[in-house]
């Protein structure tokens, strides 16, 4: 019997039935394969991944011990089990697994990526870097280990110093596509459209895959530029690449229902939700909360879709006389908002005076934080507004504090705070009741500064507000005069929603569509020309804000 024919015979057995899902007969053969030579590393690691994806986690586990036993130095057995107990969280575990493989292989890509994922995810995100960055200084470096520490930055908010090493990357190794991606995503993110559009012309791109991400990216940057429908175009490219990918039906579904394709984004959804395992239930999701609300009144969405047959420009007019009449209906300030953008109507950022001027808001910025605990990651952000607005005054609230700042300035405010019963709606009530009694700026902590926001938002400013992907004014930053009419509004608006006992979503009561119909209603209340209406506002793009803030940062122990 020709032992070493045989033994790759089963390997290769095991191989095919793993690719086509059959993970039993895979196990089999493998199994198969360690009879015949017990001291054969590969089939063990191949059967104990199989067991491992099957769930049967302590049979893997000892399938690796018993290799590690045999041959106490075996790297692939042990980086397997460094990384099945990062997957359950044993990161003490993981990461000591992986610098046992390090100790005797420095060189072992495997081992110093995986380690560098274990030091992120512990919180240790200057040593995952100084890894990585030691690591890409050897000539023969993979490009993956800069694609790795680009992922790194993003995820902690340091966008700006991801761009550059994601461009220098690129140029050293134009044919990798994941770079190529990231180049692109980078980019976009950060408002430089020409050249995340210029990453996507001629792309490496090969497997499927690759034109997945690829198409994907481009419906994104359609997107962020309000071209509908060219996003959708090139999100059904993905699905027809990459057909159990539930991201791009949740993608197709917001463009689709912003669009006033409220059937298709419905399906979407379901799609999504089956991919899940939903059966054909749409889950709680905003985007489903808010698709609901299209349809929730029949004769204001009619009149809606009617008015968006005009070109855009066109369509602004008689959306504001919807918004005077269904004051309440959110579409219809999403709509209307969505056209100011597509017009190129709603005014941006312009060059900042010099900081010595006179400014409309006040120079102050004010955080709130209610658990007692702030773990370090978080604080480093805070600190991070503190440090780019260097003259600014600083201030962070508390429950405590915030509820002594309402009963002295807002006492119906303080009745809708105390009848919350979510700590985001606390938080959107408090923001809104101090911009309008102290005007300054309001920062989500969880969100990065990177450079002065009066490089941003000119002196003249009376308000600062940005757009957020669904055509809605979000209020994770916002910058306000004291007593602005918006604020107040919206403040008014959360407080009678609250203290009536409404039962809407947070976004819908306190967060960003109140802020929306907010704006919208006071535009529209306004009796001025839209030009005089919205002198002295500032409503940025994402990517044009993303230059200074960042937001959604990732943080350990929360």
């Amino acid at each position: 019997m020709n032992v070493a024919t045989d033994l790759q015979a089963w390997l290769s057995i095991g191989h095919t039935h793993r690719q086509a899902g059959r993970l039993e007969p895979a196990l089999d053969a493998f199994q198969r394969a360690i009879e015949l030579w017990p001291t054969q590393p590969s089939p063990h690691i191949e059967a104990a991944r199989i067991q491992y994806r099957l769930g049967r986690h302590a049979a893997s586990r000892k399938l690796l011990l018993d290799l590690l036993e045999m041959l106490p130095e075996q790297a692939e057995a042990r980086l397997e089990l460094a990384e099945q107990a990062r997957l359950a969280h044993d990161l003490e575990e993981a990461e000591a697994l992986f610098r046992r493989v390090l100790a005797s292989q420095p060189f072992n890509i495997a081992a110093a990526f995986g380690l560098s994922q274990v030091l992120t995810e512990l919180g240790k995100v200057d040593d995952a870097l100084q890894l990585l960055a030691e690591l890409g200084q050897r000539h023969d470096a993979p490009p993956e280990t800069s694609a790795r520490q680009v992922e790194i930055l993003r995820r902690i908010g340091r966008w700006d110093r991801a761009l550059l090493l994601v461009r220098d990357a690129s140029a050293d190794a134009p044919g990798h596509c994941w770079l190529c991606c990231q180049l692109a995503e980078m980019e976009m993110l950060t408002g430089h459209d020409a050249a995340a559009e210029e990453a996507l012309r001629q792309p490496p791109a090969v497997s499927p895959q690759d034109w997945a991400s690829v198409f994907h990216l481009r419906g994104q940057l359609a997107e962020l530029q309000w071209q509908f429908d060219a996003a959708i175009e090139h999100y059904r490219q993905v699905q027809a690449l990459t057909p159990k990918d539930v991201a791009v039906c949740n993608n197709l579904a917001r463009v689709l229902l912003l669009s006033l394709d409220v059937p298709g984004a419905r399906e979407q959804l379901r799609q999504a939700a089956r991919l899940q395992g939903d059966s054909f239930h749409i889950s709680h999701t905003l985007l489903s909360h808010i698709l609901d609300e299209y349809a929730i009144d029949a004769v204001s969405f009619g009149e809606m879709a009617e008015f968006c047959r005009l070109p855009p420009a066109e369509r602004i007019g008689p959306l504001l006389g919807l918004v005077r009449r269904a004051p309440d209906y959110t579409p219809a300030a999403i709509t209307w908002l969505i056209a100011l953008r597509q017009a190129n109507r709603l005014p941006a950022a312009a060059p900042a005076e010099p900081a010595g001027d006179t400014r409309c808001i006040p120079r102050r910025i004010v955080q709130y934080w209610e658990p007692a605990d702030t773990p370090a990651d978080l604080r480093r952000l805070m600190q991070s507004w503190r440090d780019a607005n260097p003259g600014v005054e600083y201030r962070l609230f508390d429950d405590r504090a915030a509820q002594d700042f309402l009963c002295r300035h807002a006492p119906e405010a303080l009745r809708a705070y105390r009848r919350a019963t979510e700590a985001v709606q606390k938080a959107d009530i408090f923001r809104l009741a101090w911009l309008f009694e102290c005007g300054g700026y309001y920062a989500d902590p969880e969100d990065r500064c990177l450079a002065s926001i009066e490089t941003l938002i000119p002196a003249r400013a009376t308000l600062a507000l940005y757009q957020e992907d669904f055509g809605t004014i979000g209020n994770r930053f916002i910058g306000a005069a004291p007593r602005h009419g918006v604020i107040g509004r919206a403040l008014d608006l959360a407080v009678e929603a609250v203290n009536r006992g409404d039962r809407d979503p947070p976004w819908f009561s306190t967060g960003p569509g109140l802020l929306t119909r907010a704006f919208a209603q006071v535009m529209a209340d306004s009796g001025l020309d839209l030009l005089d209406a919205l002198d002295g506002l500032v409503v940025l793009g994402r990517g044009r804000l993303h230059r200074v803030v960042t937001f959604h940062c990732r943080i350990v122990g929360t």
